[in-house]
């Protein structure tokens, strides 16, 4: 039996030095307990994870300054609690999509199987990507290592290739004849086997499905039979599951739970990777049965899909009735967003939250505000710095990304100053580093900068300043030129924009190594005054001071980050470009993937954050208002994992074109179930702009749901958005798809109440039904005839859920899906026809008479374009097998009426369209 004949099997859970089973300790008397997660609606922007519930407490176990508690010391502020239905359910998340992620484990004897093989994998998975997919294998393309390899193609059709001699010509390959069935759900257990001497001088490939890696097994179609004995190469590649980089094919769409691989058919199991014994999901690293270590890849997220909920307890308030027999503790859990955006201070400047990861010997920022009086240090052990004549907080403008502010040198003696901690000289090797932009660099040579060193055979180093040239000097204690470099410019290095100057200086055998070296911000040239150095006699002394020096070539010259570090400056690193531009041009996934490493929150990625929007320089802004910013400009959903206590973030492009959860009015949609009719998201007027930059607006004039006066429009509906994107050619197209977004001529269907107990669910709908996650999408049909036609797709944003003995209801927030519907090719949508109509036709007619517009010109008569389904006047879809007429008025054969249930008469004028008008995605 299962639910909801069984009691529902929730579990709770509390992190105590382990997690621990706290579920007898619920008091479902008090209520069930409650989860909500996600958004309220498209565009809102990512909500804490609420859980909530009572505990008994008559012990006094969840009173965290009770002494006498079994739990003292270990619980408290930010408990960990998680919510799980069923068994463990642990797997390693492969739906990032990237490239090299996978599961993988050293070559070793045991796997070197040259016979017959037997291959077994768990997971859940996208089988019908329209794109081949590995599983998993020793397959390495170097050195013509190619052992064997399991795929899923296309078609959802299991695949076993291998080489007998690692070549590619020797190269075979055997594929079911049948398609996997999975679920609805979609986690099956598959299983390929290969005898490679079936015994009358051929191979004999076998393809299975299952619902576990120890069976039954239904066998897919008959056994694939190909002549010509074989073997497979031993080889010494890794075991790899998830994506073999060898096959030119995808990675895994999906999770993996288990997989086996054995040596021989039902033989001895040599791999065994089981993600439900990983103790610690947070490790990328264990070991199986078989004593294979496996290693995550650094893009592979080890995850619990049994888990409903993440969260963390902030506070115990204890309640008791009057006879303190009923004592209990009302938890109110939330997601990690509520301890990140709790007083969230502003994160540094990307380039001081680098420099500061050097433990610098002393670092000015530069980025003090307006009234300061004195430049604040960094550097542990220096309170601050010295001035003269320095404004600022001054803005450092457009191509210096990576800093807050700057200080601007107003005089001919301006000065700025610092001290520095003793023992740079410890280690044999220090740098100096700062940032500068001049506006008069022209004429004399002009001191920049000063290094004083002790204990060296040089005593100083200074930068200066001329007409086309950088020089850099070392000086003796006589104060006599030791070393004496004069290196021009370089291209992207002028002065008069931001440039990044680094003194590095080290000893050797030979004595003191020392080099000047340099990069224009946003420029991925590098300069040096000598590459690798030049090296004066003598020991390398210590640095005691750093000067910036006015002169009349800094005059209204900007400064930022003088810093002194007991290591190398990165200067000649494109890693460093990126952070003095602030990251401008970073992907939006790729931002929120480095931001929350740097952060060490945990994120989950659904879809390859390599095709994401271009971001511009990241702001000094809170963790999570970056993070959010991020999602807006890639129009993605950032929310939290329900898997995970961390984040979650769905790309834009994953949301495209998804395949719908079918949801049937009868028997599994439960009561409450309102949809309206409003104009609530509707936005027909949209502009969109760029911090510092251009703007972009985008305007629907035409249509029902256009700015013109009712009835012809409903008026105007104008939003403002600022997006942190690359660059203002962006701006258009962003515009464009926040319009369409806003312009949706459709009811909504904005809560959906599932009632998973209800006659309607089987085993696997409810298992589809709880995997349904933030940006998935359900097909609403068989909805009452007083409801729009149907089906009625929607996406879901967030979801309530609630869970007891014999309860488990989940009420999705959705918004409508179509949208996200977009072209590709040889899709099933076509270019629509805005201003098409046709003459008065009644309930049977089969004939129409259609005109169209001048500007869109005659309809297609070819018959390669037919059948085409048409929407007449919003409601009744139809299906076209023929146009014919060559002018604006054309004639329509229809062979059906009523597709969508709807049948009626349409008068003169009413609009006719392509059923699904092509999208032009983001």
């Amino acid at each position: 039996m299962a639910f909801p004949a069984d009691p529902l099997d929730v579990r709770v859970e509390l992190d105590v030095g382990g997690w621990t089973d706290i579920t007898s300790d619920v008091l479902t008397s008090h209520g069930p307990v409650v989860i909500s997660r996600g958004r309220t609606s498209e565009g809102s922007e990512a909500t804490p994870t609420q859980v909530s519930m009572s505990i008994r407490n008559t012990d006094g176990r969840y009173s965290p300054r009770n002494p006498t508690g079994p739990y003292y010391g270990v619980i408290g502020r930010n408990t960990p609690l998680r919510v799980r239905v069923g068994p463990a359910a642990q797997a390693a998340s492969f739906l990032g999509l990237t490239p090299g992620e996978n599961l993988s484990t050293p070559d070793h004897a045991s796997l070197r199987i040259v016979g017959d093989l037997d291959v077994r994998f768990d997971c859940r998975a996208d089988w019908f990507l329209g794109a081949s997919m590995d599983l998993g294998g020793r397959y390495n393309t170097s050195g013509d290592n190619r052992s064997w390899a399991a795929l899923v193609s296309s078609d959802g059709r299991l695949t076993i290739t291998w080489s007998p001699d690692g070549t590619f010509g020797a190269r075979r390959a055997l594929s079911a004849s049948v398609a996997v069935s999975p679920p609805s759900h979609g986690r099956l257990a598959v299983r390929i086997t290969l005898d490679v001497d079936n015994g009358a001088g051929g191979v004999t490939a076998r393809f299975y499905q299952g619902q576990g890696l120890a069976g039954p097994w239904t066998q897919l179609g008959g056994d694939v039979v190909d002549a010509g004995a074989s073997s497979i190469l031993a080889g010494t590649a890794a075991l790899e599951l998830g994506h073999v980089p060898g096959i030119v094919t995808g990675p895994l769409a999906g999770d993996l739970f288990a997989a086996q691989v054995r040596d021989g058919i039902d033989g001895l199991v040599v791999a065994a990777p089981d993600l439900n014994t990983v103790p610690d999901l947070t490790v990328d690293t264990f070991t199986d049965t078989a004593g294979r270590l496996w290693t995550a890849g650094p893009t592979v997220d080890l995850v619990d899909r049994s888990a409903r909920a993440f969260a963390e307890v902030s506070s115990w308030p204890p309640r008791w009735d009057l006879s303190g027999t009923d004592v209990w503790v009302p938890v109110q859990g939330a997601g990690v967003l509520r301890r990140l955006t709790q007083g969230a201070a502003a994160l540094r400047s990307p380039v001081y939250r680098t420099f500061i990861s050097y433990t610098p010997a002393a670092y000015l920022p530069l980025e003090d505000g307006a009234d300061a009086t004195r430049p604040a240090s960094a550097a542990d052990g220096i309170t601050h710095g010295t001035s003269q004549d320095i404004d600022f907080g001054v803005d450092a403008g457009a191509g210096f990304g990576g800093t807050a502010a700057a200080a601007r040198m107003t005089t001919t003696t301006a000065s700025i100053s610092t001290p520095v901690r003793a023992g740079t000289d410890a280690n044999g090797h220090w740098s100096v580093g700062m940032y500068m932009r001049l506006a008069q660099p022209s004429g004399g040579d002009q001191l920049v900068m000063r290094v004083r060193v002790a204990g060296g055979s040089v005593a100083r180093y200074e930068l200066s300043v001329t007409d086309g040239t950088y020089w850099w000097r070392a000086y003796d204690a006589a104060d006599q030129v030791v070393g004496d470099r004069n290196v021009l410019y370089g291209t992207g290095a002028d002065p008069t924009g931001w440039v990044a100057h680094a003194l590095d200086v080290q000893s050797d055998p030979a004595g003191t190594r020392w080099a000047g070296v340099w990069h224009g911000v946003g420029d991925t040239n590098f300069w040096a005054t000598v590459p690798g150095g030049e090296t004066l006699p003598g020991l390398i002394g210590a640095v005691t001071s750093v000067e910036l020096h006015g002169s009349a070539h800094t005059v209204d010259g900007l400064f930022a980050h003088l810093i002194v570090t007991p290591i190398e400056l990165p200067f000649v690193r494109d890693s460093f470009r990126r952070v003095s531009t602030g990251y401008d041009g970073e992907r939006a996934g790729e931002r929120i993937r480095r931001l929350t490493a740097e952060a060490g929150v945990a994120l989950e990625v659904v879809g390859d954050t390599s095709l994401t929007e271009l971001c511009g320089p990241q702001r000094a802004a809170p963790l999570v208002e970056l993070l959010e910013a991020a999602a807006r400009v890639d129009g993605g959903i950032l929310a939290e994992s329900r898997s995970l206590l961390g984040l979650s973030y769905r790309t834009r492009r994953s949301l495209y074109n998804q395949t719908a959860l079918p949801i049937s009015y009868a028997g599994q949609i439960s009561e409450p179930f309102e949809p309206v009719d409003d104009d609530r998201g509707l936005v027909n007027d949209v502009t969109v702009t760029r911090p510092g930059g251009s703007s972009a607006r985008a305007t629907a004039t035409s249509g029902p749901l256009s700015t013109a006066a009712p009835p012809h429009g409903v008026g105007t509906y104008d939003r403002s958005i600022q997006l942190d994107v690359h660059d203002d050619g962006q701006l258009p197209d962003q515009a464009g798809w926040r319009l369409h977004l806003g312009t949706v001529d459709e009811a909504r269907y904005p809560h959906t109440h599932l009632d998973l107990a209800a006659p309607g669910y089987d085993s696997d709908l409810t298992a589809a039904v709880a995997a349904v996650d933030a940006g998935d999408v359900l097909a609403l049909s068989d909805l009452p005839s007083w409801l729009p036609p149907g089906p009625t797709a929607v996406m879901v944003q967030g979801t309530t859920e609630v869970l007891d003995t014999y309860q488990w209801d989940i009420t999705v927030n959705a918004t409508p899906a179509s949208p996200w519907d977009v072209a590709v090719v040889d899709g099933p949508q076509r270019v629509g026809a805005d201003g098409s109509t046709i003459a008065a036709v009644d309930a049977s007619v089969m004939t129409l008479t259609m005109t169209s517009t001048a500007a869109n010109r005659p309809w297609t008569t070819d018959p390669a374009d037919f059948p085409m389904d048409l929407q007449l006047g919003g409601g009744e879809r139809v299906t076209a097998t023929g146009i014919t007429g060559t002018g604006l008025t054309q004639t329509v054969a229809l062979s059906a009426r009523a597709v969508n249930g709807v049948s009626r008469a349409w008068p003169d004028g009413t609009e006719v369209q392509v059923w699904a008008p092509a999208v032009v995605p983001l």
